[in-house]
């Protein structure tokens, strides 16, 4: 640190004795030489040239004609109706000083033009845009000469988009993809709200239970698509865009419905006198099997009235469980409860797989 402020001391002290000597003369700009040739600075504005030294007269050097127009807009992004932009521009002449007060600037902005006069070289303008969404240019005039052009753009009011579901022709049936959708999205201007805007679908049920689901904006329409898996029979759906929303909508689901007949089979377990009972495949009106991990409960009763229950799970359609029955009891009742609703199949002692196996010698 201490050479840093040695040196800084020196050039300063050179500093003042040259200034002293008359060899530099300052201004707002810095420092430049008095004596030598200045490179045009002698015609900045606001130097002052003396005239006559004898008479002691002194005056200002005025700034050229207009040669260079800055122009500045901002913000780039404007909300239809509520957001302000701040339109600037900046006049200098061919050495870069600032053009006297009064210089007369013309702005287009968008559809607007608007005159207005420079106070130290600047003139600006505070304007509310056209509240119909879109890209808009913009540019200012001085003197002879153009500014660059300028864009801004101007997007829908978000905040107060009225969401409205669309109603849907088809049903809603358990187990199906579905689409819900929203009337076409526009402000209070009828701007129609831009592509990827994200809406929230709120499902509600009785009970307390809720859905939610994410929709985003395409061509002004919100659309998101759901599998009715699990759903309850009843409920309501609205829409959901910042602080509106939509009224809610009723809900109603129907219930898949089976498809053929169930068949079971039976296996029997001698080394623990019980048998494996396989019921399935669960096939639904809609062309598949039923979904994994849809509830399923088993009961079995014997012709000697003895019961005995289960209660799983499926799994590719099917499910499988072990009762204390003995093949000595068949034939048996079986009764299957599942989300297709009710089965009663009955199983007789035929119905027993061998499983006996052959050793080859």
């Amino acid at each position: 640190m201490r050479p840093i402020l040695v040196f800084g001391f020196a050039l300063l002290s050179m500093t003042h004795e040259a200034l002293a000597e008359g060899a530099f003369t300052t201004d707002a700009f810095g420092l430049f030489p008095t004596d030598e040739a200045r490179d045009g600075r002698d015609a900045w504005a606001g130097l002052v040239e003396a005239v006559d030294p004898e008479k002691a007269e002194a005056s200002l050097i005025a700034p050229g004609e207009v040669e260079t127009v800055l122009f500045f807009l901002g913000p780039k992004s404007l909300v239809a109706g509520k957001d302000e932009a701040h339109a600037v521009t900046v006049v200098l002449d061919a050495l870069g000083n600032l053009v006297p007060d009064g210089t007369g600037s013309d702005f287009t902005l968008g559809p607007k033009r608007v005159e207005e006069t420079t106070r130290s070289g600047i003139a600006d303008h505070l304007f509310r845009p056209d509240p119909v969404a879109r890209i808009y240019h913009a540019g200012v005039g001085a003197g002879r000469r153009q500014s660059n052009r300028a864009t801004y753009r101007v997007v829908s009011d978000i905040a107060s988009v009225q969401p409205v579901v669309a109603p849907s022709a088809e049903a809603m049936r358990t187990e199906q993809f579905h689409q819900f959708a929203s009337a076409p999205l526009a402000d209070r201007f009828g701007n129609p709200v831009e592509d990827g805007i994200a809406l929230q679908a709120i499902l509600s049920h009785p009970g307390g239970m809720h859905g939610l689901a994410s929709a985003t904006v395409l061509d002004a329409r919100a659309e998101t698509t759901i599998l009715t898996r699990d759903m309850p029979p009843a409920g309501s759906v609205h829409l959901a865009l910042g602080a509106m929303s939509s009224g809610a909508d009723p809900l109603r689901v129907d219930p898949v419905r089976q498809s053929g007949e169930l068949e079971a089979t039976a296996m029997p377990l001698a080394d623990i006198d019980a048998v494996e009972i396989t019921v399935g495949p669960f096939l639904t009106d809609m062309g598949h099997v039923l979904n994994d991990g849809a509830p399923v409960e088993l009961t079995v009763i014997s012709a000697q009235s003895v019961e005995a229950g289960y209660t799983g799970w499926l799994r590719d359609g099917m499910i499988s469980a072990m009762f204390p029955i003995s093949p000595r009891d068949f034939p048996i009742r079986l009764e299957v409860m599942s989300p297709l609703g009710t089965n009663t199949l009955a199983l007789t002692a035929a119905d027993l797989e061998d499983r006996t196996v052959e050793v080859a010698e």
